[in-house]
């Protein structure tokens, strides 16, 4: 019990510390050899994303998701779905579906699993600068070091932009990010197709506005019965596409 404490000590400290890269890989390798139960880890992992969500966003989500296959964490979609359950809902959100997809814009590629509620669309997985795509898909963490400050500014805007979005009884909530969260609402120039659906959505910032083109393609799990993928596929697009219509 004690040792499982310190672990957690130990884990808060060097978030805490934020003393750069090395710390962060610190931190990641004490996550990845603890013993913490599987559920422990994620609740701790929660408790990291509140003490400083956008630095958990920039420097440890992307480490976690590019070593998932040295390490049971974010293997599957039910630590997503319960990362999100616990920590990021919104009072009267549900998901609507689930699934595999990557979603495309001018900037970035982000590939994973797919959770679509009534208020957003949520995206678990990695992303990667299109630009640079090919020489940092497997460091990620180096995305910060290409465009992260433009990536991280319209991040910043699409968290405002949903928010504006939802009642205004919660209005000024704080919505905690885990993965990457895509707006709904006030969708123009829907395009649907059997293997794709695509939109795009004004975002107002305090310097400009962001004109944001998506594109939802639906993808296929290994090993994945192409009959089945198919049926999934199209019961999410359906679905994405009748929550862009109710939302314009």
């Amino acid at each position: 019990m004690n040792e499982m404490s310190d672990v957690k000590t130990d884990i808060k400290y060097y978030f805490d510390a934020k003393k750069g890269p090395k710390t962060t890989k610190r931190l990641v390798r004490c996550l990845k050899k603890s013993e913490l139960p599987l559920e422990e880890t994620l609740d701790l992992l929660g408790e990291l994303m509140r003490m400083d969500n956008v630095y958990f966003m920039e420097k440890i989500y992307p480490i976690l998701v590019n070593q998932t296959k040295y390490s049971p964490i974010l293997q599957n979609l039910d630590v997503d779905k319960y990362m999100l359950e616990k920590f990021c809902m919104i009072q009267g959100e549900t998901f609507l579906a689930m699934g595999n997809a990557k979603i495309s814009e001018s900037k970035t590629i982000t590939s994973g699993k797919i959770f679509v509620t009534n208020y957003r669309i949520i995206m678990c997985g990695e992303q990667v600068v299109r630009s640079a795509q090919a020489t940092v898909k497997t460091r990620p963490h180096l995305i910060g070091s290409i465009m992260r400050s433009g990536i991280t500014h319209k991040r910043k805007a699409l968290r405002k932009a949903i928010t504006k979005a939802l009642s205004s009884e919660i209005s000024n909530f704080d919505i905690v990010e885990w993965g990457y969260y895509f707006p709904i609402s006030y969708a123009q120039n829907i395009k649907r197709t059997d293997k794709m659906i695509s939109y795009f959505v004004k975002i107002e910032t305090e310097k400009k506005n962001i004109k944001m083109k998506l594109k939802i393609t639906p993808k296929k799990l290994k090993k994945q019965p192409k009959l089945e993928f198919q049926e999934q596929g199209r019961k999410l697009l359906d679905q994405i596409e009748e929550l862009l219509v109710q939302n314009q």
